[in-house]
């Protein structure tokens, strides 16, 4: 059963005869709140979707934010879905080594200097642990 809307704010509004909407004025937004959810779409091209304990905000520039003050944002949740970053393709969570290539290492025979590099079996491009490192840091997965 759909949630009946308690307030629906239109202001500034034309509607083309595709029915394609656009907002004009000096201050034109659609906001639609219910008991717990609020929607709110501005002539800056920023959409915020947010309840209670979460909310999405996609800014104009691109930006998306993700907020939950309950339980945390989760990416995916579940090992199956698939993400990829910066145009490379989706994959499912990697799941063990698969590491052929590097017989030995961690072996008591074997160790690792400061510039063994690695290229995890993948591409021909190899990394040393502080390339990894960097690039974890940049990325603002781990903390600088």
């Amino acid at each position: 059963m759909s949630e009946i809307i308690e307030d629906l704010k239109i202001s500034n509004i034309e509607v083309a005869s595709n029915l394609g909407v656009r907002l004009t004025g000096s201050n034109p937004q659609i906001k639609s709140t219910t008991a717990n959810a609020t929607l709110n779409i501005t002539a800056d091209g920023d959409v915020d979707i947010s309840s209670t304990s979460a909310g999405i905000n996609i800014n104009s520039q691109g930006a998306i934010e993700l907020v939950s003050t309950v339980s945390g944002v989760l990416v995916a949740t579940s090992a199956g879905q698939k993400i990829g970053f910066y145009g490379s393709t989706p994959i499912v969570r990697p799941t063990g080594t698969g590491l052929t290539g590097l017989a030995g290492v961690g072996s008591s025979s074997t160790h690792v200097l400061l510039d063994t590099t690695f290229d995890g079996d993948l591409g021909s491009t190899a990394y040393a642990i502080g390339d990894i490192v960097k690039a974890l840091k940049q990325l603002g997965l781990i903390a600088q």
